[in-house]
């Protein structure tokens, strides 16, 4: 268990840091890939010592009764269960800085530089969120899996973004 819990850690590390060079806010992702990561490489190694066993007893497996093999099944799925625990601890911390980014106290880097405070004044810090997200070019799908909503809602969100800054397009969001 704690070797699963290094390997997990030590690929969350690992994934992370494309996430820190691409500037995304979003780390727990990192941890359920480290943790599915490692689980396919414990499967693969089960499922190998499985045919080596076949291999050496002429085709019949003398090694486990089913339980206990479904049991060691269960067991290697310790490092994807260790990765989703992971993401639910972090995932409190990713809204809190989501939530920050639009609470009105200071223009953030990334409004600042593309000049999109202004036009954005009319939108609820939400339809900011989405359009954000719509300027830098991410499907309906794509905003309401990072923001934690149905695809639906995001569709509500672009219909109000359009009529609020009177624009026909996400062309003309990104132009903003």
């Amino acid at each position: 268990m704690i070797i699963d819990l290094i390997l997990v850690l030590a690929g969350t590390v690992i994934f992370i840091v494309p996430a820190i060079l691409q500037k995304q806010k979003d780390f727990s992702k990192a941890a359920v890939l480290s943790g599915s990561f490692v689980t396919i490489v414990k499967l693969v190694i089960l499922i190998s010592e499985i045919e080596r066993n076949l291999s050496a007893n002429n085709g019949a497996y003398s090694g486990y009764t089913n339980s206990a093999f479904l049991l060691m099944v269960f067991v290697n799925f310790r490092p994807m269960l260790l990765g989703i625990l992971i993401k639910l601890l972090l995932l409190p911390f990713e809204k809190n800085q989501t939530a920050g980014d639009d609470s009105g106290a200071a223009p953030s880097a990334e409004n600042t530089e593309a000049g999109a405070a202004e036009p954005f004044a009319a939108l609820s810090p939400r339809e900011k969120e989405v359009a954000r997200l719509a300027a830098r070019g991410y499907s309906n799908a794509q905003i309401a899996e990072e923001l934690y909503i149905s695809i639906e809602t995001v569709k509500r969100h672009m219909a109000t973004i359009f009529e609020k800054l009177e624009i026909k397009s996400r062309k003309d969001l990104g132009q903003l």
